[in-house]
């Protein structure tokens, strides 16, 4: 079920997303974001091979800029609190697309 205003695997699979995708899948837990250490290992798997990653909300750009990545990852989110819009140098409410490069 939806936290929030996150999508369901099931909002994906009607928008069509599995026409255009590889494969669809959850990070097989109820956290909130991107957190290794409770992500599936099927989820994993897929999440270290993969060449780019694009991840949309908030959750995620917040925890994704918490861990060490390996590969090019895409944020796709509104900045709803001031915290978040500060972080990315821009104004609370704004959608932004940013892109994070390995270090």
């Amino acid at each position: 079920e939806a936290v929030s205003n996150d999508a369901t695997i099931e909002d994906a699979l009607q928008v069509g997303l599995d026409k255009v995708a590889d494969k669809v899948i959850t990070t097989g837990s109820d956290m909130m974001g991107l957190i290794p250490s409770e992500c599936s290992r099927e989820f994993l798997e897929i999440y270290e091979a993969a060449d780019l990653v694009i991840a949309k909300g908030m959750g995620n750009a917040e925890t994704i800029t918490e861990i060490k990545i390996k590969v090019p990852h895409l944020l796709l989110l509104r900045t709803k609190c001031s915290n978040v819009a500060s972080y990315f140098g821009v104004e609370r409410n704004k959608n932004i697309a940013k892109i994070l490069y390995p270090r």
